[in-house]
């Protein structure tokens, strides 16, 4: 009887044991496609949202949003490396203006602060709101980003995203 229930514990352990290392292998994929992307800035510039489902595997479309790693152009808030994500307006082939308000192909997707004008981190930056005016096509293999806050980091300042810093699509979740 002793032998028995010992089988029977062993065996027990060993399927476990089994089906533990199936779900790791099942999951695998799941962990290789997906990642939490979360928010640690004070302000949010995607308000409400803090907490991302980045999808490496899916890019975004206009309106979507798209997460990417940082370059030495988003210092000094954004250190190389850290995953930054950013509302995608702007495609390869669309045309960028920024002056008194951003627009992307004749349409206004930013209107400025009555004080603070289109470019409000420029003084934060040292640097003049006319040094970011822009008017240009958005080149092949790039983006034009931006946050749904007027004090977003964003596009205006650095430029774009580059393929080679783009992570995939990212999904709000709170």
């Amino acid at each position: 009887m002793t032998r028995r229930s010992d089988w029977r514990r062993w065996r027990g352990y060993a399927l476990g044991l089994l089906l533990a290392v199936v779900a790791l292998v099942a999951a695998q994929p799941l962990a290789e496609r997906f990642r939490i992307g979360v928010g640690i800035q004070q302000a949010l510039c995607l308000p409400p949202y803090r907490v991302f489902l980045i999808d490496r595997h899916a890019r975004p479309r206009r309106g979507e949003y798209l997460a990417f790693r940082s370059d030495e152009r988003l210092l000094p808030w954004f250190p190389p490396g850290m995953i930054v994500i950013k509302a995608l307006h702007g495609v390869a082939g669309d045309h960028v203006v920024v002056a008194d308000t951003v627009q992307i192909n004749g349409q206004v997707v930013a209107t400025p602060s009555l004080t603070l004008g289109i470019t409000p981190l420029a003084g934060a930056l040292r640097r003049q709101p006319e040094d970011f005016r822009r008017d240009e096509i958005v080149p092949a293999g790039a983006w034009w980003v931006m946050g749904q806050t007027l004090d977003s980091f964003d596009s205006r300042y650095w430029g774009y995203v580059r393929e080679e810093q783009v992570i995939g699509r990212a999904y709000a979740l709170w």
